[in-house]
C-alpha cells in the first residue's frame, strides 16, 4: 500500500490550482506558503487516519504507524545517495547518509522523532533530500527508546555521538537537527552542551519539535475536534512511557531553557504547522528562545505534525526544506 499510496499523492504535482498565501504571522512565527493541490489534500487525509479515534492507542501502534510511515516515504529507486553503517562512536545502528553533493568537513547530525519510544534510522532515509539541500553527509543517529530505556537514555547518546563527532569534525561544520522528539532532543543535546561549556554546533535545525513532555499543558489552549482529542490521548499515553511523571519538565525545553543564558545559543531555524497539536507549545518556546540567540520561524498554515518529512510528496515541505539551503555550514 505504501508504494501505491505514494504514486496516488503524486499523480497530481504537475497540477497545482495555484497558490494560497498566509498574509498573517500565527503565534510569532513567519507565514509558511501552502498550495492548494491534490497531493497536499491526500497527505493530510492519509496523516488523518493516523489519529483514527477506534484506533487502539499503544506503543505498539505507534511503532507500527511510523512503520507504515517510512514504508511510505522511502526515496524513490534510483535515488543517488549511500547508506554506510557506523562501526564505533555513534550507537548501534547509527549510519553515514551521503548523497553526490555531500561534503565531509560538513555534517548534519540528524535525530528523529518517534515520541521516544518509535521510530529508527532505516525511515528516516528522506534525510538524503536535506544532505544535497546543505551539501553535508547526515550522521542519523539511532538512539535507545522508551520504555525499554526511559530518558535520560536518549539524551545520553545523543551526547555521546556527538562528543565523538567533534574528534572528527571541526563544531563550525556541524548543523544538529531533528523532528518532533528528535527536535526536543536536539534542544536538550543543546542545553547540555551550553550548561558544560562545551563546543556548541554552527546551528539547530527544528522540525515540529516536542519541547513540552507534561501532558497537562496539552490541549486546553486549542479548540479540538474528534482527532485532535485522539492526538492529545496519544501524547499523553506516549508520555506515560517516556519518563516518570515527575520528571517530564526535566526534559522539555520549554521550560528548561529559562536557565540558558541570552546571547549564547547558536542559530535556531524551527518550522511547524498550524493545525499541529504542538504548535501553541513551539510557539511559546520560539518567543522564549529568541533572547538566548538567533531564532528564525516559520509557521505553515493548515498542515500537519512533521509534515517537512513528505518533502518528496508535498510542495510546502519541498519548500520548508529549501530553506535549510540558506543554512551556512
Amino acid at each position: 500500500p505504501g508504494v501505491g499510496t505514494k504514486v496516488a499523492l503524486l499523480a497530481g504535482l504537475k497540477v497545482h490550482a495555484g497558490w494560497i498565501r498566509c498574509t498573517r504571522a500565527m503565534g510569532e512565527g513567519r507565514p509558511g506558503t501552502v498550495r492548494d493541490s491534490p497531493e497536499t489534500e491526500a497527505a493530510m487525509g492519509f496523516f488523518g487516519r493516523f489519529s483514527d479515534p477506534e484506533k487502539p492507542i499503544s506503543v505498539g501502534s505507534l511503532r507500527a504507524d511510523m512503520e507504515t510511515l517510512g514504508d511510505l516515504l522511502k526515496p524513490w529507486p534510483g535515488t543517488a545517495y549511500t547508506v554506510d553503517p557506523i562501526r564505533r562512536g555513534a550507537g548501534p545502528g547509527s549510519v553515514w547518509l551521503r548523497t553526490p553533493s555531500s561534503l565531509e568537513h560538513r555534517v548534519l547530525f540528524y535525530l528523529h522523532g518517534g515520541g521516544y519510544v518509535a521510530g529508527n534510522v532505516s525511515q528516516y532515509h528522506w534525510v538524503h533530500l536535506l544532505a544535497t539541500g546543505v551539501r553535508a553527509r547526515v550522521l542519523l543517529l539511532e538512539y535507545r527508546l522508551a520504555p525499554e530505556h526511559q530518558l535520560p537514555a536518549a539524551v545520553h547518546d545523543a551526547i555521546a555521538a556527538y562528543t565523538w563527532l567533534l574528534e572528527h569534525v571541526p563544531p563550525a561544520g556541524i548543523v544538529v537537527a531533528g523532528d518532533s522528539a528528535g527536535g526536543g532532543l536536539a534542544l536538550n543535546l543543546l542545553q547540555h552542551l551550553q550548561n558544560q561549556g562545551l563546543p556548541q554546533p554552527a546551528g539547530v535545525v527544528l522540525f515540529s519539535p516536542w519541547v513540552d513532555l507534561t501532558p497537562e499543558n496539552l490541549g486546553p489552549r486549542l479548540g479540538l475536534g474528534p482527532i485532535e482529542l485522539t492526538q492529545v490521548k496519544l501524547v499523553r499515553t506516549i508520555s506515560r512511557e517516556v519518563a516518570p511523571t515527575e520528571q517530564l519538565a526535566d526534559f522539555s525545553p520549554l521550560h528548561t531553557w529559562q536557565s540558558v543564558e541570552s546571547g549564547t545559543v547558536p542559530p535556531l531555524f524551527v518550522t511547524a504547522a498550524s493545525n499541529e497539536l504542538l504548535m501553541p507549545g513551539i510557539a511559546e518556546f520560539a518567543a522564549r528562545a529568541e533572547p538566548k540567540g538567533p531564532v528564525e520561524w516559520v509557521l505553515y498554515p493548515g498542515l500537519f505534525h512533521v509534515f517537512q518529512m513528505w518533502a518528496e510528496v508535498l510542495p510546502e515541505a519541498a519548500d520548508a526544506v529549501r530553506d535549510l539551503s540558506l543554512i551556512h555550514i
